[in-house]
């Protein structure tokens, strides 16, 4: 099997490289349309599982009580069904008293700070561009309810209860440590009573000049080979060395987030 083009930096003409890269993938996968029917088919089966779901009433994404998660608890058919909707729901991550008054707290951060006069619209190019991002997500990273949401023992918890989903060691090698994690700051969501938004409109944070470093070749080999049966998208190994291309006048993350999450606070 040929080697596919791989470019530790980004090169001069990179246009040129991922066309390069991907005519090199159609080559090795061979017959691509029949991959991507056999992909379709299988999401054209999850979708009638959830929609067969939604229709009897059922729960579609697994929802997680805290104290299953402290007290160790979880059963391995919840983590299979965490693992297959890629998503889940921690109920009562942090009493609802210490949300309630967190989100207080924050009011009065903005409040202290001016943020009514000194806010002018979305944070960035990239949030200012989607229109479901107005006015709700602001960007403040650094207020005191945020920083103790992020470093409580409660989050901890989720957070290595969630990373040990993965398979982050294996032949010896350990990808990351799923009890330690760097502290990511993001921006703040409040949607007031009414909020007809669904949040963040559909978007890719990164584009295919990805495909030519080599760590995420690794990562996806099995897909670029057309043997998708044996990807595993819980598999972290090589992902922590995904390095990404400096280019300029985008928004990408170093960082290998295992999940994307924040706490919410219903009323």
């Amino acid at each position: 099997m040929a080697a596919l083009p791989t470019h530790e930096t980004l090169p001069a003409d990179h246009k040129a490289a991922i066309r390069q890269m991907k005519q090199a993938l159609r080559a090795r996968i061979g017959d691509v349309q029949a991959v991507f029917d056999k992909l379709s088919a299988r999401i054209s089966e999850r979708l009638q599982e959830i929609e067969t779901l939604k229709a009897a009433g059922q729960e579609v994404w697994p929802t997680i009580p805290f104290r299953d998660i402290a007290e160790g608890t979880v059963s391995d058919e919840q983590r299979a069904a965490i693992k297959r909707r890629g998503c889940a729901v921690i109920k009562g991550h942090f009493p609802r008293e210490q949300a309630l008054a967190w989100d207080t707290a924050m009011l009065q951060y903005l409040d202290r700070n001016h943020f009514d006069d000194v806010y002018k619209g979305p944070g960035d190019s990239f949030f200012g561009s989607l229109e479901a991002s107005r006015p709700e997500i602001y960007p403040i990273y650094w207020s005191p309810s945020q920083m103790q949401a992020r470093q409580s023992d409660e989050m901890a918890a989720v957070q290595s209860f969630l990373n040990r989903l993965w398979r982050f060691e294996q032949n010896g090698k350990r990808w990351f440590d799923p009890d330690v994690s760097v502290i990511y700051p993001d921006r703040i969501r409040r949607r007031p009573p009414g909020t007809t938004s669904k949040g963040l409109g559909a978007h890719t944070d990164s584009g295919a000049e990805r495909w030519l470093l080599p760590a995420y070749q690794q990562v996806f080999a099995n897909v670029f080979n057309g043997n998708i049966d044996a990807y595993d998208p819980w598999d972290a190994a090589h992902r922590t060395e995904v390095e990404e291309y400096t280019v300029d006048n985008t928004t990408k993350c170093s960082v290998f987030r295992t999940f994307r999450a924040g706490p919410r606070c219903r009323t």
